[in-house]
């Protein structure tokens, strides 16, 4: 038989002969008495046999292998007796697979374990029986075997190892595998759990403006597009968990459900401008189809616009196309919509917001906030006193501003709209932005201001064509109506990158969606009696210093801006540019250069032949350049002849003083102006020829300069001339413009962007 007793803090087995054995003989027989009977030992191997006479000895730690293995198996062959108390007592309990979920930020921590008992009270570590409480469970190997199939074969995870799960492998996981799982689970997936019924989305009626209509939604606008766009089956739910994507749902409407969810407020009520995504899906929504009647003079054209009532003590006569604004932005207003008032540059768009603002003010009451360059704030205060001398006006702007509780109209500048919380803390009747192209960047601090503005209306105002420039088109009407052209990432996905790379179809649908709240009329369309406008282009001859300027700059640089082309090393290739079109300009605007000689540039001496001419012949000229130094060579010129001339510039503090002695029948007859600081917000109808010294490379920004003088008011023919130097950059320039008039209408006055928008062959176009 074999004895257990103590050794030390471990247990020592051996074999023993029982004392009722008189006599052991070979071949497995013992005499007891005077019975001859077979021994106890007989079915153990040698090995074990041998190993028992002398003794097996198990430590502390291997109390679990000794009761729940060893012993067993032991008592198969022969008698076990137990000479100690230290035994942990034996238990039966079969084994078990337990799978334990922890829930994380990002994912889920697994771990599959084989345990014995309830609570356990040992677990299966690879071969080994580790012990957690006092009693040793007998070990069931064949059992233990069929369970590590179960967990292999359903959750594919190795027993008694930890797992981290992120993301889509959490989910995956809890989807897919944890269902085939028999055995027991302990924890909880949290955020990861999966239900069988598609997620919720409904339409219910809500009081409190807008469409009457409140969306209540299980799931985000983000998490479904997310869901949708990258073809998962699954969405997350805003409560915790997942759920199907509602698939046919999402097949019939899914553009004008990720609307609705883009478009609603914090409580789920839907904005007047998702009239139409809810139109769509009020159905399957579960709700009646919201009356679009009301907004059918939108819709089909601005047609049929009911007459609204011109504020009381406007002075000015409006023109016909102008009544028709005041009218639109009136209706958009009645409608708690949005608008772009996109007027061409010289028609009177301040005029018609004065319009809208008197009219807000007087029939709702409050204050109305308007926002433009500074170079135009004292603009706007003049004009709402010519035009509504009865609107109560504060300029709020300066170091010592402060906001005037009388006022109707208060206007200010964008550094301090993002600068002042004041404006911030006011509810305004209506809030207007002027040159709204301030907040083309929606990231930008500018951007995020205006949209903390707080507002019951909204307009924007921008003589630029909004159609070719997608990122400003998405801020400014996100600035308008929130969530009107869903998240910036879902613009991107559905109009502005297909429309990039030439699909008509997306432009098509981005114009339709966007046509009733954006407002533009051309001079040529609206203003008929307007003088007619002339486009001349003179090529100027260069000097020897120019010619010697430009070899020197190509010497330096085009070998490595070669280089850097198609690398994305775009600055590299700007400053080359850059400098090349300096030289065609005038020499001594290179760095390092400082000659004022007018015959060192022939662009300046054509410049000054032909101003001469028109001064004598009785005209007023604007001259515009980008860059001040060639102002400064200008200037000086001007007053080598005894020329009068006026000059505009960043660095101009009293811009209407100038404006008004330019105007004045005796004021001085040219203006230097340069292009950033006044290509804007300026009514010069005093001029009738208007010189361009340097091309611009958006065309539309010429264009804008041009209209200080060709606009309403101007009683004579505009000649606009731009002056090129032949053999150079420029000339190179205005044929890409003629060539590629879309690429340069998405330019929208900025370097940078220009050339990034270059292809290789066409900035190798440019260096030739």
């Amino acid at each position: 038989m074999a004895v257990v007793r103590d050794q030390g803090a471990g247990w020592r087995v051996s074999l023993h002969r029982d004392a009722a054995v008189s006599e052991s003989f070979r071949g497995g027989l013992c005499l007891v008495g005077d019975t001859l009977r077979p021994t106890d030992g007989g079915g153990l191997d040698p090995a074990t046999r041998r190993a028992l006479i002398r003794g097996v000895v198990f430590g502390p730690e291997e109390v679990g292998r000794l009761v729940g293995d060893f012993l067993p198996r032991l008592r198969e062959a022969l008698t076990v007796k137990i000479k100690t108390e230290r035994l942990p007592r034996a238990d039966a309990s079969p084994p078990r697979a337990v799978l334990s979920i922890t829930d994380r930020a990002d994912g889920i921590e697994v771990i599959a374990e084989i345990v014995y008992g309830d609570p356990p009270v040992a677990r299966v570590r690879g071969e080994r029986l580790v012990q957690l409480g006092r009693a040793v469970p007998l070990r069931d190997r064949a059992a233990e075997r069929a369970l590590r199939r179960q967990v292999d074969e359903a959750l594919m995870l190795p027993v008694g190892r930890r797992l981290r799960l992120d993301g889509q492998d959490a989910l995956d996981f809890v989807a897919q595998r944890l269902p085939r799982f028999r055995g027991e689970v302990a924890g909880e997936a949290g955020r990861w759990r999966v239900r069988r019924e598609p997620a919720r989305i409904r339409l219910e009626p809500a009081g409190g403006g807008g469409l009457g209509l409140a969306l209540r939604s299980e799931v985000s606008a983000e998490a479904l597009a997310a869901a949708w766009g990258e073809g998962r089956g699954l969405v997350q739910l805003t409560g915790g968990g997942y759920a199907p994507l509602p698939a046919d749902l999402l097949e019939r409407h899914g553009h004008a459900i990720l609307d609705l969810l883009q478009a609603a407020g914090p409580d789920g009520r839907l904005p007047a401008h998702a009239a139409a995504p809810a139109a769509a899906v009020a159905e399957d929504l579960g709700a009646p189809r919201p009356d679009l009647s009301h907004l059918a003079p939108l819709i089909e054209g601005f047609e049929g616009l009911p007459p609204a009532p011109l504020p009381p003590g406007l002075t000015a006569r409006l023109r016909p196309y102008q009544r028709a604004g005041v009218d639109w932005l009136a209706f958009l207003r009645a409608a708690g919509l949005g608008g772009i008032l996109a007027d061409d540059m010289g028609l009177g768009k301040t005029l018609q917001a004065l319009c809208a603002v008197a009219s807000a003010c007087r029939e709702a009451g409050g204050q109305a906030l308007v926002v433009a360059p500074t170079s135009v704030l004292r603009g706007w205060i003049n004009e709402a006193g010519r035009f509504l001398p009865g609107l109560k006006t504060c300029l709020f702007h300066g170091p010592r501003r402060s906001l005037d509780p009388e006022a109707e109209l208060v206007v200010t500048s964008y550094a301090i709209m993002r600068l002042d919380e004041a404006l911030h803390g006011v509810h305004w009747t209506m809030v207007v932005l002027d040159e709204a192209q301030a907040i083309k960047n929606p990231d930008s601090q500018t951007a995020r201001a205006a949209f903390r503005l707080r507002a019951r209306h909204r307009l924007s105002l921008t003589g630029t064509p909004v159609e070719n420039r997608l990122e400003e088109l998405y801020s400014q009407l996100h600035f308008l109506m929130p969530g009107f052209l869903g998240s910036r990432a879902a613009f991107r996905e559905r109009y502005a990158r297909p429309a990039e790379a030439g699909d008509l179809a997306a432009a098509r649908a981005l114009r339709a969606r966007i046509r009733p709240f954006v407002l533009r009329r051309l001079k040529s369309e609206v203003a008929r009696d307007l003088p007619p406008r002339t486009d001349v282009v003179l090529r100027c001859a260069m000097t020897e210093a120019q010619r010697e300027a430009t070899e020197q700059v190509r010497a330096a640089g085009r070998a490595r801006v070669v280089r850097a082309l198609g690398t994305g090393r775009s600055l590299e290739v700007l400053e080359y540019l850059l400098r090349l079109r300096q030289a065609a300009c005038h020499p001594g605007l290179l760095p390092g250069r400082g000659a004022a000689d007018p015959e060192s540039s022939g662009k300046l001496t054509l410049l000054l032949e032909k101003l001469d001419e028109v001064v004598a012949e009785g005209h007023k000229a604007l001259v515009f350049s980008q860059w001040t130094g060639f102002l400064d060579f200008i200037q000086a010129a001007l007053d080598t002849r005894g020329l009068g001339h006026l000059r505009l510039d960043g660095a101009t503090r009293d811009r209407q003083g100038l404006v008004d002695r330019f105007q004045s029948e005796g004021g001085p007859p040219v203006f230097l102006i340069s292009l950033k600081a006044g290509g804007t917000g300026l009514n010069l109808t005093a001029a009738d020829y208007v010189f361009h010294m340097d091309p611009w490379w958006n065309p539309a920004v010429e264009d804008q300069a041009t209209d200080r003088a060709h606009r309403i008011g101007q009683t004579r023919p505009v000649i606009s001339v731009k002056l090129v130097s032949e053999g150079t950059v420029e000339e190179q320039i205005l044929a890409l413009q003629q060539a590629k008039r879309q690429l340069a209408g998405a330019a929208v006055g900025d370097e940078a962007d220009f050339v990034r928008g270059l292809s290789r062959e066409d900035l190798a176009a440019l260096l030739d």
